[in-house]
């Protein structure tokens, strides 16, 4: 699948270079059956520099894939659109274009695209470390949510051994003494574990250790969901297009 036209999408907009910039615009989104029409109605420029580059991201991955993409529906489009097109984040611009190549393909991740406009930065770097960990630990997304469904999920504290946990990842900076302060690499992190667990990703267990008459520790651990295992796995599929 050829890269018709590279499009600076650093160059200034005037009225005299307006229409060629749309014109080339409409040459990249072409393929994946995103028209230059949909951003044109007065839309900024930042929308569209983000969407084509994106869109150009997705093009590269199914490239190296020797995949060709399928016109897509116009109800993943119209929320792609919105999500993508302020996304200027690096990182999570090539999870965007793993979906769209996904999503290209046949997939129907139209879900994806609210859980991905919710993420950070960071929150996305510390979800992909608890992928990473379950992969390592040869996590079974359809085992794990049967196990969550006869003994309903974990949440909350418990004195268990961590050792009988597989695919746990520990949260670094999470583990305090009773009535111990968190440091600000912890504060961070549980921000970034809210918001996962609230998006259905992770689950978040908390384990004591005891040390004595009213001397214990807390440490925080998650564990990827299906939900969670799913959608990293879509997002990252095509890999990065620089292997």
């Amino acid at each position: 699948m050829p890269l018709p036209v590279k499009l600076n999408v650093n160059a200034e907009v005037t009225p005299e270079n307006q229409a060629s910039l749309l014109k080339g615009a409409a040459r990249i989104l072409e393929p994946f059956g995103l028209g230059a029409d949909l951003l044109s109605d007065r839309m900024a420029l930042y929308r569209l520099k983000c969407l084509i580059e994106i869109t150009e991201k997705a093009k590269i991955l199914l490239q190296d894939n020797d995949l060709d993409p399928k016109i897509i529906s116009n109800k993943f489009l119209s929320r792609f659109i919105d999500g993508a097109s302020i996304e200027d984040e690096q990182d999570l611009q090539l999870m965007w274009a793993n979906l769209l190549a996904a999503e290209s393909l046949g997939a129907d991740n139209v879900v994806f695209i609210n859980i991905l406009k919710d993420l950070t930065k960071n929150s996305a770097i510390l979800l992909l470390a608890i992928y990473e960990k379950a992969l390592t630990d040869g996590y079974d997304p359809y085992e794990d949510f049967i196990d969550m469904t006869r003994k309903g999920a974990f949440f909350g504290s418990s004195t268990d051994d961590i050792g009988t946990r597989p695919n746990m990842f520990f949260i670094s900076g999470s583990t305090a003494s009773k009535n111990g302060k968190k440091t600000i690499e912890a504060k961070k992190n549980f921000e970034n574990l809210s918001g996962l667990r609230n998006l259905g990703l992770i689950e978040v267990e908390t384990f004591k250790s005891g040390h004595g008459v009213n001397q214990y520790s807390y440490s925080t651990y998650a564990k990827i969901t299906p939900l969670g295992f799913r959608f990293v796995n879509t997002c990252t599929q095509f890999g990065d297009g620089n292997d």
